[in-house]
């Protein structure tokens, strides 16, 4: 379930809120969870940039 839960985007978000808030601030969650969701930021707005070009034509 622990490998599962890993390709879960909200469970790096999780775990490294935990480790600030327990004051972690060298904790290896929380550079993993800002790099996963600098990737996805990146994919999503690609993929409505080409999305919206499309529907404009």
């Amino acid at each position: 379930m622990k490998v599962l839960a890993s390709a879960n985007p909200l469970y790096h978000a999780v775990e490294a809120g935990r480790a600030l808030f327990d004051g972690r601030l060298t904790d290896a969650s929380i550079p993993i969870a800002f790099a996963f969701f600098i990737v996805l930021a990146v994919l999503t707005t690609i993929w409505s940039m080409r999305s919206l070009r499309r529907i404009a034509g």
